[in-house]
């Protein structure tokens, strides 16, 4: 496999599993068709997935996501929870699941080296040729984000669905998904606790104040 990983770990990606991306989109389902999708290496040594779309309506869609760690974490596709155990990062999980919404096989499609335009520069990469003009349901929503003290509006891609809006397991979802999003349409910020006087007394007995 085109991956240095156990094949086992994808045999256990659960089909509810959430995935994460970037943008402006508004919250909700969207079917969008492939126009590009890559791996690129950043400075640090980490493997990013570029997704690149568009929807019905021709509004873009941009995803990206980490398939493998930088040099200071051993350039790896899994990391190790606090149990001890193994576990595929989360944009491998992503990546499956874009796989298996539009009918490919994570383990046989190999990326192929080529040259793309990436934020107006052209880099070195590694394209998924067979995901090109492929078609698959977007489950959209948006939540804050905090950067620099500043909190603005993203987006999650939190589910990859096929064309009939059913996940890897062959179960529809799509009613699932508006409902969640009917209900909270905007993932915010989980906002810190207070310390209760008890708290605060145990934190200034540990530091020895």
């Amino acid at each position: 496999m085109w991956l240095d990983i156990d094949e086992s770990l994808l045999n256990d990606v659960k089909a509810e599993e959430v995935v994460s991306g970037s943008g402006v989109l508004d919250s909700g389902i969207y079917a969008v068709k492939v126009t590009q999708a890559f791996l690129r290496q950043t400075d640090s040594g980490a493997v990013m997935l570029e997704m690149q779309g568009k929807t019905e309506d021709e509004a873009s869609v941009f995803y990206s996501t980490c398939v493998k760690s930088g040099d200071a974490k051993g350039n790896k596709a899994t990391y190790t929870d606090k149990k001890g155990n193994e576990q595929l990062l989360p944009g491998i999980v992503s990546l499956k699941h874009l796989f298996s919404a539009v009918g490919l096989d994570i383990k046989t499609e190999s990326p192929e080296p080529a040259k793309v335009l990436f934020k107006d520069a052209e880099i070195d990469a590694k394209v998924f040729k067979g995901l090109k003009d492929k078609k698959f349901k977007a489950c959209v929503r948006q939540y804050e984000n905090e950067y620099n003290g500043d909190i603005n509006i993203k987006y999650d891609i939190e589910n990859f669905l096929d064309v009939n809006g059913k996940n890897s397991d062959g179960v529809s979802m799509e009613d699932k998904f508006l409902a969640k999003i009917e209900k909270s349409p905007i993932k915010l910020l989980k906002k810190a606790k207070a310390p209760t006087n008890a708290t605060a007394d145990a934190a200034a007995a540990a530091s020895g104040w």
